[in-house]
């Protein structure tokens, strides 16, 4: 599925695409850190909490503005194909119509 949406997006979505994951991961790497202070002891049960809750709600931010670039770029992408599709029905009229003028 990535493949396919990088595919899709323009040089400028792929590199706020990149971003966008690129700070997912850093997100995930913190709660992991997080989770193991408090397994090493050096965080109490209430401090992890409260990280974890932060961390989560930068995730939800970043998730939800994934979202929404991917719902953007398939609308143009869906813009592009029409545009594309209406290139080649116009492309056939003219044709057509020079297949009339022969006859």
């Amino acid at each position: 599925m990535q493949n396919y949406i990088e595919s899709i997006l323009s040089k400028a979505d792929k590199n706020t695409f990149k971003k966008l994951n690129k700070q997912l991961d850093t997100i995930e790497s913190k709660m992991h850190k997080v989770l193991d202070l408090y397994l090493d002891e050096q965080i109490d049960l209430e401090t992890l909490h409260k990280k974890n809750n932060v961390l989560l709600q930068e995730k939800a931010i970043v998730n939800n503005q994934l979202e929404e670039l991917k719902h953007i770029s398939k609308i143009n992408f869906d813009i592009d194909e029409i545009i594309n599709f209406l290139i080649d029905i116009k492309e056939k009229i003219v044709q057509m119509d020079d297949k009339i003028k022969k006859c």
